[in-house]
């Protein structure tokens, strides 16, 4: 992914669950920042149940860098738990990159040794990610966008009618 991000020339569009602050997500983080200050659009949405407890330092690593980060059905408010649907979470995990290269499959940014509720592990998962090219690619990426727009809009939905961010 670090590789295909560091190939990009106008576009990378990704979409994850879990976003954790390790090692792996900080090089993750690193890739769409450095991805970004070539000019680069990138666009990030993570799930606002999945990543939630990782937000404030998300915010702190893409603060700036031009990496635009969105949430999914964000719980940042008690009554967000009441809204309907709130249940329905976005668990896809995809990248794609200029709609020619996209990456598909189960794995969160996470180490691959750290479970969010045992901790540690000497032994790493088993989770598995493709890489897809050409024309599926950009299925994917169409994928990711739909996403973000949904997210968005509901975004500037909340603000539009409570003020609420």
């Amino acid at each position: 992914m670090a590789q295909a991000l560091a190939q990009a020339r106008s576009e990378a569009w990704m979409a994850t669950y879990i976003f954790n602050d390790d090692q792996a997500g900080r090089q993750v983080a690193d890739a769409l920042c450095a991805t970004a200050a070539r000019g680069v659009q990138v666009r990030l949405l993570v799930d606002g149940f999945g990543s939630v407890s990782r937000l404030p330092v998300l915010r702190r690593w893409f603060a700036g860098s031009g990496v635009q980060l969105e949430v999914f059905r964000p719980l940042d408010r008690w009554w967000a738990w009441l809204q309907p649907g709130q249940l329905r979470r976005m668990h896809h995990k995809l990248l794609a990159v200029d709609a020619q290269v996209a990456f598909v499959g189960g794995i969160n940014v996470i180490d691959d040794r750290y479970d969010l509720h045992h901790g540690w592990s000497e032994r790493p998962r088993l989770d598995f990610a493709v890489e897809l090219q050409g024309t599926v690619a950009g299925e994917v990426q169409r994928l990711a966008q739909a996403l973000w727009t949904r997210a968005s809009l509901a975004r500037g939905w909340r603000e539009e009618v409570g003020g609420v961010e």
